[in-house]
């Protein structure tokens, strides 16, 4: 599995533990629900700042978003 594709099931799984939508996460993270449904669907990059913004919302470390299959394992 790619890099990019991992991420976004790890954001994907994140956000559906919360029960959060992708509009709902984009408030959170104030990134554009479009770009985070292409970041889930492993279709965009990722910089590190919208890396961070991301796991803060979801109150994890960064690191774990690049490790297949965390969310599901813990």
């Amino acid at each position: 599995m790619n890099i990019r594709q991992i991420i976004g099931d790890n954001v994907r799984c994140f956000r559906h533990k919360r029960k959060w939508s992708q509009q709902k996460l984009g408030i959170e993270t104030g990134l554009h629900q479009d770009y985070l449904g292409r970041l889930e669907r492993g279709l965009e990059n990722v910089g590190v700042d919208n890396l961070a913004k991301i796991a803060g919302s979801f109150e994890v470390d960064p690191s774990y978003l690049l490790i297949e299959n965390y969310c599901l394992t813990n």
